[in-house]
């Protein structure tokens, strides 16, 4: 059996974590980072992308880039934007997308056992992308983004996951993907619909095109609602 241990964390001030959270370092670009964290100081990309802060003619794996993500985390922490956990402890984290739902539990787990394949490894991974986040966690004093491991099913952990999830969530975000269509409506008895936080300069509100409102109207009750707006 692997062992699972409670730590300290440093978490988002929870008024703060809509401008904290950021996507993980490997699935944007350093332009993308630069536009996603441009006016944001708090965005963790200043820490996981630390070179957006450089002049972008910088090598991604220079010195000063590593030295910018440590600087950048301690500016976070000593700001008080990041606060540490008073005890050590484990967290359950859960994710949604659509209908799928999966959650976890969030702790330290062994290196030694990594290398001894208790841990089993689900990809081969690239010597330079190993080598920058080795360096990374060694210059930040800190590991930076999860890594994502699967266990067998356990029910006595089950239980307790769904326990934790029972409760109102230290942290509750919503995401808008680039580029997807979002409909909020109100119930018939409130006064609004679903608000939801944007990015002014990135998430513009368009009008669809005919053919786009072609697609929308096959769907029923999408149809009915724009037959419904029409009539309002």
């Amino acid at each position: 059996m692997s062992a699972v241990k409670p730590f300290r964390a440093y978490r988002p001030r929870p008024d703060l974590a809509r401008l904290v959270a950021s996507f993980p370092y490997d699935v944007i670009s350093s332009d993308e980072a630069r536009a996603l964290a441009a006016g944001n100081p708090h965005s963790f990309l200043h820490v996981g992308k630390p070179e957006i802060d450089l002049d972008p003619s910088i090598p991604l794996h220079d010195d000063r880039v590593y030295a910018t993500a440590r600087a950048n985390l301690a500016r976070m922490i000593f700001e008080g934007v990041l606060q540490r956990d008073a005890r050590p402890c484990l967290s359950v984290y859960q994710q949604r997308m659509g209908d799928h739902v999966q959650a976890g539990v969030v702790g330290l787990t062994s290196v030694a056992e990594y290398e001894r394949d208790l841990i089993k490894k689900h990809e081969h991974t690239r010597k330079d992308k190993e080598d920058d986040r080795t360096r990374h966690v060694t210059e930040c004093d800190a590991n930076a983004e999860p890594v994502f491991l699967t266990y067998r099913k356990v029910p006595a952990i089950d239980a307790i996951v769904d326990r934790v999830r029972a409760r109102p969530p230290l942290h509750d975000l919503v995401t808008v993907p680039a580029h997807t269509w979002h409909q909020f409506r109100a119930a018939d008895d409130a006064p609004l619909g679903f608000l939801c936080m944007v990015d002014a300069a990135r998430d513009k509100p368009e009008l669809p095109d005919a053919a786009a409102l072609e697609k929308l109207r096959a769907q029923p009750e999408v149809a009915a609602f724009l037959a419904d707006a029409i009539e309002d």
